[in-house]
């Protein structure tokens, strides 16, 4: 059972950075799926989906920070009235106001995949065929201590892989506050 490959990760991609046969690709779509969510987890979305950000707003507010940011914002309501165009920085993910009171709702396109850089692309490749590898038991597994594959990005809830983390470091979104 094929999956729709994932941003420009595909099977294939990832069948060939493991020295699979390219009849093994199917296969591979589901891992490549998981590593695109898991590196989106960090650096945002990026295979120009539909995004959508809610929040309440008890007063009015003169800019919504968006968590990600985004090639463009397409409608903003306010208690499900449209308030026409506002002006955004879609690349900074800040919709400048007025805005509410009320539930504030963003609707949003995430950037294409034609502008996923080159080391976001490969890091999605790589932690793909990291999760595909085979698993073994013992000292030379991966992510165990003295190895390159060992886990250090734990801040976020997901341990990526050293290679990993280091293609995507330049891409990874700011931390915010609550």
């Amino acid at each position: 059972m094929a999956t729709e490959p994932a941003w420009p990760i595909t099977g294939a991609m990832v069948a060939a950075d493991m020295s699979w046969p390219a009849e093994r690709a199917d296969e591979l779509d589901q891992y490549a799926a998981s590593a695109v969510s898991k590196i989106e987890d960090k650096v945002g979305p990026w295979h120009g989906q539909q995004l959508t950000h809610a929040v309440t707003a008890v007063t009015t507010r003169t800019a919504v920070v968006l968590p990600w940011p985004c090639a463009t914002v397409d409608t903003i309501t306010v208690d499900g009235v449209d308030v026409g165009p506002l002006v955004a920085d879609p690349d900074a993910g800040i919709v400048y106001g007025p805005l509410g009171p009320g539930r504030i709702v963003v609707t949003a396109t995430a950037r294409p995949s034609s502008t996923v850089p080159p080391d976001v692309i490969l890091a999605g490749q790589r932690l793909a065929a990291f999760f595909a590898g085979p698993t073994k038991v013992g000292p030379k597994r991966p992510g165990a201590a003295g190895t390159n594959e060992r886990d250090v990005d734990v801040l976020q809830g997901f341990a990526l892989p050293r290679q990993v983390s280091e293609l995507i470091a330049d891409h990874v979104l700011p931390g915010g506050f609550a």
